[in-house]
């Protein structure tokens, strides 16, 4: 039975009917019914403007349990009945304590509910630590960047190893608009350049599961209040160590920023669109982009190493 929402305080009138507005204001003010109709519009349009599926290809969804993912993975159950793709979930389980229990629990509950196949894959099975024990060794710190490194790795290889044609990551507006800023913010062109709806590696195509984001033109508030009026669980606990990352630092500023000026992310990100060519051939001019291969551990890097071989090394030695 889906929940009630309160309407808009302010009273407004959806710009498409007269029926009282759950969202948005002036002509992006919506009642139930069409902001549901918009949602999935805007889910749908993003798959096929960027190509992210194509027919009966395979698609893992990287699934947390959270509200994002566990919406995008209802988003393509439903997408599925007008484009075939055969769907299975990867859940990677880092290691941290009073916190991925809970999402592990939605995760199977809609995994089972929607019959799509969940693979759950560790950082202990992996690496030899849970995130928690890593960030114990003496001398270690920034829970997100080991997280964020560890985890990219960890999905690559279960969808690698799973033959998925295609990684789907739960990536919202309010995510796309984040990465734009931290990049320009620590002057780091060349992620910014390989930051796009779909990535893919043009030298490692056999060896690099292209990455696909189908919610990025739709903002965090929107995918909440979707799941809201769907019944789709949300689990509200926030990651212990999410305090420390300067995305958060990012979030709150445009999060201030919506409230003063509607429609700042959305403009944003559609710069970020207008300009990526241009940045591209200007980051190809100055030095290489491209992916290549670690050589020690054989997955993907930016060059030399990957993080994650550079990161195990500081955990052994226990350097900074």
């Amino acid at each position: 039975m889906k929940k009630k929402i309160k309407k808009n305080n302010l009273n407004l009138s959806c710009a498409k009917c007269s029926s009282p507005a759950c969202v948005g204001s002036g002509p992006l003010a919506r009642c139930e019914k069409h902001f549901l109709e918009d949602f999935d519009s805007h889910v749908r349009n993003a798959v096929r403007e960027y190509h992210m599926i194509k027919p009966n290809e395979k698609v893992a969804v990287a699934l947390s349990g959270g509200k994002d993912s566990t919406v995008m993975l209802h988003q393509l159950v439903q997408l599925s009945k007008r484009l075939p793709m055969r769907l299975i979930a990867i859940l990677v389980d880092e290691g941290i304590a009073d916190y991925r229990a809970p999402t592990i629990a939605v995760a199977k509950k809609e995994c089972k509910k929607l019959r799509v196949p969940l693979h759950i894959v560790s950082f202990k099975s992996e690496f030899g630590l849970s995130l928690d024990s890593m960030l114990k060794k003496k001398g270690q710190a920034g829970a997100c960047s080991f997280c964020g490194v560890f985890r990219r790795q960890l999905l690559q290889k279960a969808a690698r190893r799973l033959k998925a044609d295609k990684l789907a990551l739960g990536h919202n507006l309010d995510d796309a608009a984040q990465t734009v800023l931290l990049n320009l913010y620590r002057n780091e062109p060349a992620r910014l350049a390989r930051f796009w709806p779909i990535t893919e590696s043009e030298d490692k195509k056999q060896h690099f599961v292209p990455r696909i984001r189908p919610l990025i033109r739709c903002s965090e508030k929107e995918v909440a209040l979707w799941a809201a009026l769907n019944s789709v669980p949300i689990h509200y606990g926030a990651c212990p160590y999410a305090v420390e990352a300067m995305r958060q630092t990012v979030r709150a500023q445009l999060n201030q920023m919506e409230d003063r000026y509607p429609g700042t992310k959305v403009r944003i990100f559609n710069a970020f669109v207008k300009m990526r060519k241009g940045l591209v051939k200007a980051v190809e001019a100055g030095f290489s982009s491209s992916l290549s291969v670690c050589p020690q551990c054989g997955e993907i890097s930016s060059g030399g190493f990957c993080g994650a071989c550079r990161m195990l090394e500081k955990l052994k030695s226990g350097k900074k």
